[in-house]
């Protein structure tokens, strides 16, 4: 994952570990060499390894993002989301590192047993299933998509039930729910990628064609 704050800082971000990032305006201006900068992520943190002990591949994105987002850079993560057993609960929090790049500040919280709890989640029917694939909005403080998937058992197999994009609006305790379409969602978006095809009506979503241009063949419901 990678993306560009304060205009000219590119950072390369690992979610395992953290993220390097390079001034390219002093680059320019002094004609130097191009200086890098190691950022670890926030220390109460889980280091996951790759592999976990009994060799199942992680991919940090199903739990994990970070992106610049109204003039900082914001790391959201679910953890406790490795670990969990169907039906536990944990926490989805926001970091925000400082302007100076020193430390990394908790910005908002948010327990996913309350998505359980909402309404609409109960109406459908879905089991207490972790979300993924968490997604900050590059708009809103404290606004996290996430992606639902209703897979259930069926005898001895697997049943797919269907995908909804969710809005999570952690200071407001704002649970929305948005249909998927018939495509699996099994990539990560980016939020520039929600930003750039953002459209509002009202307080009503508006639904946005396939993201054909970032290769994901998805439909995403905005705010």
């Amino acid at each position: 994952m990678s993306f560009l704050s304060e205009g000219s800082t590119l950072c390369w971000v690992d979610l395992f570990k953290g993220l390097l990032v390079c001034d390219l305006s002093r680059v320019l201006k002094y004609n130097s060499d191009p200086e890098f900068r190691f950022i670890p992520l926030p220390h109460v943190c889980p280091a996951y390894n790759v592999y976990t002990p009994e060799g199942w591949q992680l991919r940090a994105e199903q739990f994990r993002s970070m992106s610049y987002v109204q003039g900082a850079i914001r790391f959201v993560t679910m953890d406790g989301y490795v670990e969990h057993q169907p039906g536990d609960e944990f926490e989805l929090t926001v970091w925000t590192l400082s302007s100076d790049l020193s430390k990394w500040d908790q910005t908002s919280e948010y327990n996913v047993g309350k998505i359980w709890e909402n309404e609409t989640h109960q109406a459908i029917g879905m089991p207490k299933i972790a979300p993924s694939l968490p997604v900050l909005s590059m708009y809103e403080d404290g606004v996290v998509y996430l992606v639902f998937t209703d897979v259930r058992v069926a005898g001895c197999k697997l049943e797919y039930k269907g995908q909804y994009l969710l809005r999570v609006d952690m200071g407001n305790n704002k649970v929305q729910f948005y249909p998927g379409s018939t495509k699996w969602i099994h990539s990560q978006f980016m939020a520039s990628d929600f930003s750039a095809y953002q459209k509002v009506s009202g307080e009503h979503p508006v639904l946005i064609l396939p993201l054909k241009e970032f290769h994901l063949h998805s439909t995403v419901l905005l705010p």
